[in-house]
């Protein structure tokens, strides 16, 4: 009772047993106790034992076809790749990894032997070449102003340059190691270095910051007396300049003209503003008469647009009959205002009074008195022909002259 062994399955050929007998008849006429069978089918085997009798077995074989595997990527890469040997039951690569996709990053010949469902294998090769990656590397001189030159910097084993950036940032080949540009945004610029001859590219990147510029301003009123203050905004450092240079915010200004500040924020940006400044003089007053009345007399503080004296009067003179320092503060066209002051004396008048002994008879004597409290000088005129007399008592006898005024000037 024969039994073939071998099968029911192979891969592209197979053996079939039918055992240890006396002879063998296979039905494709074979007489060995073995056959190798390349094509699916039954086959059938009779054996005769040592007593001369036979017995028959069959055995159905299906014959399965290797797989063909092709090894996708490559021949070339630049730095690394991957290499797919197809959808297979396994793999075994030469590296001895077992899966369907490898990583290879170095030139060589790579192998890979795959299992089908069948359990068949078939066997791929393919020669890569890696070629290197050119070296790269960005930097740049951020952060940098609004306004201010972005300069970005290269340095690559590469042939040909292209950066990036951006926003509106246009794209910029060069072959130097710094390409300066007006700064544009804050983000990413990125380099990608080339090599010609392989075709291989790569990449590095920088950070841009690119700060906003202070908004510069000036407070403050722009005309003044004798000086103006002004005041910059807008930043946390000070630089005036145009005449009045100093480090401060606020500045004092003592004669007209433009003046600059440049302002600088915490980030180092600068903005510079400008403003017109008008300085007016104050008016310099100098009181007129005096300074010694006799019973009154009157100040003048010259010819400006308003005054105010120290007792309120506002005009241009002021009436005095009493020895006092007067003060007088004085507004010019430009409504600047200067003081001055002037310590006047008024002395008294002497008492006097006069009298004759009119009426009198052409010929006669005219005798003219005085009554003075003190001790003065006298000096008395009268009309026409008088001829002035001064005495020292209080009686003049004078030929009578002609009708009239006659009077008497007494002097301390």
């Amino acid at each position: 009772t024969p039994t073939i062994s071998g099968g029911p399955a192979f891969c592209v050929s197979g053996t079939l047993d039918a055992g240890v007998y006396s002879s063998y008849h296979w039905g494709n006429s074979a007489t060995t106790e073995t056959i190798t069978v390349n094509s699916s089918s039954t086959y059938d085997v009779t054996v005769t034992n040592a007593n001369s009798c036979t017995g028959t077995a069959s055995q159905a074989v299906t014959i399965n076809s290797n797989p063909s595997p092709t090894i996708s990527g490559g021949p070339t890469f630049c730095g690394s790749g991957t290499l797919d040997a197809g959808s297979f039951s396994s793999y075994n690569w030469g590296n001895s990894s077992t899966t369907e996709t490898i990583s290879v990053s170095s030139s060589s010949t790579y192998y890979v032997t795959v299992t089908n469902g069948n359990g068949c294998t078939g066997t791929a090769s393919k020669v890569i070449t890696v070629n290197p990656l050119p070296t790269v590397a960005a930097t740049s001189n951020s952060p940098v102003c609004v306004g201010s030159t972005l300069n970005l910097y290269d340095v690559s084993s590469g042939t040909v340059y292209a950066w990036s950036g951006p926003n509106s940032f246009v794209s910029h080949s060069a072959d130097t190691s710094i390409l300066n540009v007006p700064s544009l945004a804050s983000g990413t610029y990125t380099v990608t270095a080339t090599n010609t001859g392989t075709g291989c590219t790569n990449t590095a990147s920088t950070s841009v910051t690119v700060n906003s510029l202070p908004t510069a301003g000036i407070t403050g009123t722009a005309t003044g007396c004798a000086s103006v203050s002004l005041t910059a905004t807008g930043g946390t450092s000070y630089a005036w300049s145009g005449g009045n240079s100093i480090a401060t915010a606020l500045n004092t200004f003592t004669s007209s003209g433009t003046y600059y500040v440049t302002v600088t924020n915490v980030n180092a940006c600068t903005a510079t503003t400008s403003q017109a400044v008008t300085v007016n003089t104050n008016p310099s007053p100098t009181i007129s008469g005096g300074p010694t009345f006799c019973g009154s007399g009157t100040l003048d503080a010259g010819s400006f647009s308003s005054y105010h004296w120290g007792n309120g009067s506002t005009g241009e003179t002021l009436n005095v009959n009493s020895s006092n320092t007067y003060n007088v503060t004085v507004t010019n066209g430009s409504g600047c205002t200067g003081t001055a002051s002037k310590v006047v004396t008024v002395n008294p008048l002497p008492t006097v009074s006069a009298s004759s002994n009119s009426p009198v008879c052409v010929g006669s004597i005219l005798n003219l008195l005085d009554n003075v409290q003190i001790i003065p000088t006298f000096s008395w005129s009268g009309p026409n022909s008088f001829t002035s007399h001064s005495e020292d008592t209080s009686l003049l006898n004078v030929s009578a002259l002609a009708a009239g005024t006659y009077t008497i000037t007494v002097t301390n």
